[in-house]
């Protein structure tokens, strides 16, 4: 799992530019695994970082996106989640409580072909929908 400490050598060696909130926002993200929306995040720092606003962290974390430290996931509530495990793995996702975990490749069995049909494929998502054992 990445660290913030990765975070740093990371950024200093592409020459990147490590600014308070990028920092602090990815250490926020180090220690929720709920795989939280911009506005749960903010919500969950804002007692710490209260200059902090919500325009920030959508950039912050759109710019943690470009440098491939984190990845959203789209679980159809009209809401980005962050996760900062950016290995290939699935998601399951509640439909009933919103819930949002990690799972592995290994529970489908898909393979993504490096191309098809002349498009060069460069990733893959999965998320599984149904109901968490609190929820069934």
């Amino acid at each position: 799992m990445k660290t913030s400490q990765d975070l740093v050598t990371r950024l200093r060696a592409a020459g990147g530019k490590l600014t308070p909130q990028r920092l602090f926002l990815f250490r926020a993200l180090e220690h929720v695994h709920s795989h939280p929306s911009a506005e749960d995040l903010y919500a969950a720092v804002r007692a710490d970082l209260p200059t902090l606003s919500l325009g920030t962290v959508y950039k912050t974390l759109s710019e943690l996106v470009d440098l491939g430290e984190v990845q959203t996931v789209e679980t159809g509530d009209g809401r980005a989640h962050y996760d900062l495990n950016t290995e290939p793995h699935a998601h399951l996702h509640c439909r009933r409580c919103g819930r949002l975990d990690d799972a592995s490749f290994d529970i489908v069995s898909v393979r993504a072909p490096s191309e098809v049909g002349g498009f060069l494929v460069t990733g893959q998502r999965v998320v599984l929908e149904g109901y968490c054992r609190n929820c069934r």
